[in-house]
């Protein structure tokens, strides 16, 4: 087992830190989003959290134009940026992420998602709000991303959270080897596990994968950690799982565990932006998240079966 100075120096890839956030556990928290995931979901608000490695994003509206700059263009090495008049076109599919591009562009236009930093790192920033986090009973929450995508670094942080008395929690998806999930569990004070849909084909058109593994891991940890409490999720995504027999199926599911509780999220558009910035096209544009009626119809359904939570609680 790693001291503490060895767990200090695990490295991981993130590419946000969310701070006084607080929908991701108890109280007030900060909210570290690991890079990379293994599902695919068509609805994802972090669209730049499914890659593992850096990569760049460009935000046209930052850009100074190629006739007053043009400085991305020129050291491009695949020739993956041009000139149309004073716009630049940048052509994702040519592009290799080297980002040298990043690093001449002075208007920050065309950054890098995604940065490598330690266990120890993440830590002391975290621990500057440990006065929020006793006041509120709140903490720290990995989320990503997937963070069973950095089984290694996820845990060198809960540690280290351990050692400082700070609540830790994770979002994950579950989608892993059951013992690494079992394996970082044992330093967690909640687990946060989204539930997309109750029937593995629908899950497979809607993430890329199937559920087996995700609903056996959820049951076997419920069964293995009594103690831990388990929240488990459903993004609403119209057209996808917005009706009642489908989250009546899920809250069966989560119903089945003393420890769990129910949470049905809205689907939203924040993130779609976030696609064009990374050369990617939006699948929902034009999709209005569900209704606050059919929120509550579903949240209805879903209460006869399992301890629902919702959003504001």
């Amino acid at each position: 087992m790693m001291h503490d100075s060895e767990l200090e120096q695990v490295t991981g890839t993130i590419f946000n830190v969310q701070k006084f956030s607080v929908h991701d556990g108890p109280g007030i928290r900060t909210t570290i989003f690991l890079k990379g995931c293994p599902l695919r979901c068509y609805w994802c608000c972090n669209p730049e959290s499914q890659t593992a490695s850096p990569q760049i994003s460009r935000r046209v509206t930052r850009c100074l134009g190629a006739e007053r700059c043009g400085k991305c263009i020129d050291i491009c090495p695949r020739g993956c940026l041009s000139r149309n008049g004073n716009a630049v076109v940048w052509n994702p599919a040519a592009c290799v992420n080297c980002r040298t591009c990043a690093a001449v562009c002075p208007s920050g236009c065309i950054e890098v998602i995604g940065k490598s930093v330690s266990a120890g790192e993440v830590m002391r920033m975290a621990a500057r709000d440990a006065l929020f986090y006793n006041y509120s009973s709140g903490g720290i929450t990995l989320s990503g991303g997937e963070v069973l995508t950095q089984p290694r670094f996820a845990e060198a942080v809960c540690r280290l959270a351990n050692r400082e008395g700070i609540h830790v929690a994770i979002e994950s998806c579950a989608y892993a080897e059951y013992d690494t999930l079992h394996r970082l569990a044992q330093y967690l004070d909640q687990a946060i596990i989204d539930v997309k849909h109750i029937d593995p084909e629908a899950h497979r058109r809607g993430t890329g994968v199937d559920n087996r593994l995700i609903l056996q891991n959820i049951t076997s940890l419920c069964r293995d950690m009594p103690n831990l409490p388990v929240l488990i999720r459903t993004p609403i995504i119209p057209g996808f799982n917005d009706d009642d027999d489908t989250i009546a199926r899920i809250a069966e599911f989560a119903g089945q565990f003393p420890q769990a509780s129910y949470e049905l999220l809205p689907y939203h558009r924040l993130g779609e932006e976030k696609y064009g910035n990374i050369g990617r096209a939006y699948s929902l544009a034009g999709v209005s998240s569900p209704s606050a009626e059919t929120m509550a119809a579903l949240r209805k359904t879903a209460s006869s079966r399992v301890r629902v939570v919702c959003p504001t609680d």
